[in-house]
């Protein structure tokens, strides 16, 4: 991102965060399938990055659509499931000196899925995960083009409804940008897509 009038930013809301997943977590195995059979999440996603809390970004909110890919059931007792994701965004400039500016980011995580039935044959699965992204950005500043890359740890809710084999859902998550001063900020997704 860019690192221009930045504020310092505590990081107090990383531990409140990861607490209340920790504490979440084992309660996940009371109310999900004794026996999780092993399939496949291929999705499509769209989606919106919000500027960093604290920070005076010359950019509007970034826009941008991806791909999902998840495994579930790799230890049968336990319904962890595991993913990957691609995605590609565009931000607006808001101040003349700025132009255009695309990211591509990737990124690994890991879920540990509620599942609960409910009427008409559909599964809702209320999902916190834990992730690790990396994105590459390019912006233009007075005619210059520059190349920026760096690290984001991501914890996350993914709410998601299934039936069948098609599926659908939504996701909002914290996103730490390891900058040389930490920042802070949130995204949100929503996905469709099939399990095989």
């Amino acid at each position: 991102m860019m690192r221009k009038n930045r504020s310092h930013v505590s990081l107090a809301p990383l531990p409140v965060v990861l607490l209340v997943l920790a504490a979440a977590w084992p309660l996940g195995a009371q109310d999900a399938a004794a026996d999780i059979g092993r399939h496949h999440v291929l999705a499509l996603e769209a989606g919106t990055i919000l500027p960093p809390f604290a920070f005076e970004d010359p950019y509007s909110a970034a826009l941008g659509g991806g791909l999902l890919y998840e495994f579930h059931g790799l230890f049968p007792r336990f319904p962890i499931y595991f993913g990957a994701s691609l995605s590609y965004h565009v931000f607006l400039p808001q101040v003349y000196a700025f132009g255009s500016s695309h990211m591509l980011q990737g990124g690994l995580y890991t879920g540990f899925p509620f599942s609960f039935g409910v009427p008409g044959k559909l599964v809702f699965s209320p999902s916190p995960y834990l992730g690790y992204k990396h994105y590459y950005r390019q912006h233009v500043f007075e005619g210059e083009t520059s190349l920026t890359n760096r690290p984001v740890l991501v914890a996350g809710l993914d709410v998601r409804l299934a039936r069948a084999w098609f599926l659908g859902g939504v996701r909002v998550e914290y996103n730490l940008l390891l900058e040389d001063s930490p920042l802070h900020a949130v995204a949100a997704q929503a996905y469709a897509g099939v399990s095989f």
